[in-house]
């Protein structure tokens, strides 16, 4: 089961958990957390009451609930942008710093790699012609769960959270995900999009798991390749979005993927 979980006090997710009851016959199996609880194979769909990020080991919960354990979880979610970029988002979770917004210092959640990628791609072609930003994010926030995991989001302002089309293509994109065995990557460098890991990922030439910015570099240092390949099931490559003015920063953290047996990677 590939879990969604929304938030009923995050007007995004709720937006998102409208159109998946609307574009699906989902089935009613008991309650969690006061909500019902909704099957439509794969997926299962619970709401919380509360904010999710704080709320650690839902995970757990819903397995001792529901006497079923989820395979991966997607969180359907709000994304905020002091720019106002209107986009959908995709990211793995937890902090390779401090913890600002939930989880824990220096610990990564384990990614979804193939689950987070599909989602991607079918975002792609759920909101073409339509005027929205698709792009992976690097890793960031809690919760913490100890099951792969990965955010789908719609930004980045009260407009965009109650787009209604938005939240359908999002939702389009999680009926649709359909996880394939693709090379598994991580990556590091750039800011907090990712474009060229984006492109990556959207084209299927690799399925993208945690994903460090400069600015979790310099948080974490080296120690960076080492908590991203942990948390990234079958990750075998290392993609370097590196800017000419950080290369060299940059290169112990290549040596240290080459050290664990990493290829490196670094598009144009």
């Amino acid at each position: 089961m590939r879990l969604v979980v929304c938030s009923a006090v995050d007007p995004a997710s709720v937006n998102i958990r409208t159109a998946l009851l609307a574009l699906a016959p989902w089935r009613e199996e008991g309650a969690f957390d006061g909500s019902p609880v909704y099957r439509h194979l794969p997926l299962g769909l619970v709401t919380l009451r509360d904010e999710h990020l704080y709320r650690d080991h839902v995970d757990r919960e819903i397995a001792e609930a529901l006497g079923q354990g989820p395979e991966a979880v997607i969180y359907a979610s709000r994304h905020r942008s002091a720019a106002g970029r209107r986009a959908l988002t995709t990211h793995p979770i937890g902090n390779f710093g401090e913890a600002r917004y939930g989880g824990k210092p220096g610990t990564l959640v384990p990614a979804a790699p193939a689950v987070m990628s599909s989602l991607l791609r079918e975002m792609r072609r759920a909101a073409a012609g339509m005027s929205l930003e698709v792009t992976l994010e690097c890793t960031h926030h809690g919760p913490l769960l100890t099951t792969p995991t990965c955010y789908v989001e719609v930004g980045s302002d009260e407009s965009g959270w109650q787009d209604a089309e938005a939240a359908a293509a999002v939702a389009r994109a999680i009926l649709a995900c359909d996880p394939s065995n693709r090379p598994v990557a991580i990556g590091f460098g750039g800011g907090h999009y990712v474009p060229r890991m984006t492109d990556l990922a959207a084209n299927g030439t690799y399925d993208l798991g945690h994903m460090a910015s400069v600015h979790d570099i310099e948080a974490a240092g080296a120690k960076a390749v080492d908590l991203a390949l942990a948390a990234t099931p079958g990750a075998a490559h290392a993609v370097f979005q590196t800017r000419a003015s950080e290369r060299e920063a940059h290169d112990a953290l290549r040596e240290r993927a080459r050290i664990l047996g990493l290829s490196i990677v670094e598009p144009g």
